[in-house]
């Protein structure tokens, strides 16, 4: 079973692989979330993404903005399980190791990820668990203004 052996490889072998060995990895992952025959395997593939980040070192940028951005993509899935898995997987990374990522990922994931993910917001269907993630994520921040002030305006656009 392939989806066995991908498992199998991301959680005994990952620190082993070499950067475009992981990209496989978090290609094939993306492909087993984004089928549709059975859920389980899909949400079982956003738990690697997890262990993947888990696994890595903080100062691998590359790899974490291909983590960053495989996860991202499954953000708007019609699926709210895996929009949700994918959501709360991601949050969850980077409150775990946010403080422990170097200057470029931090200004990455702000201004790539949390400061354009405001905007999606009325297009998601789990708008509580992305402004609940991106406060939590802004008090790591610490005072970054222009992205609490345009989720307080997306929330009243919502109200």
């Amino acid at each position: 079973d392939g989806f066995r052996i991908l498992t199998y490889i991301c959680c005994d072998y990952i620190l082993n692989l070499q950067i475009s060995e992981i990209e496989v990895c978090l290609s094939t992952i993306s492909g087993y979330i984004l089928q549709n025959y059975d859920l389980n395997i899909a949400l079982g593939s956003i738990g690697l993404l997890w262990h993947i980040g888990s696994s890595l070192p903080c100062s691998n940028i590359e790899i974490w903005i291909s983590l960053f951005k495989t996860s991202t993509k499954f953000f708007t899935d019609k699926r709210e399980n895996i929009q949700e898995s994918s959501l709360q997987t991601f949050f969850n990374l980077v409150n775990s190791y946010f403080q422990q990522f170097n200057e470029e990922l931090k200004i990455y994931i702000i201004e790539q990820i949390l400061h354009p993910l405001i905007f999606r917001i009325p297009e998601i269907g789990s708008q509580t668990i992305i402004i609940q993630g991106i406060i939590q994520c802004c008090q790591l921040i610490g005072n970054y203004n222009n992205i609490i002030f345009d989720l307080i305006s997306i929330i009243i656009k919502l109200s």
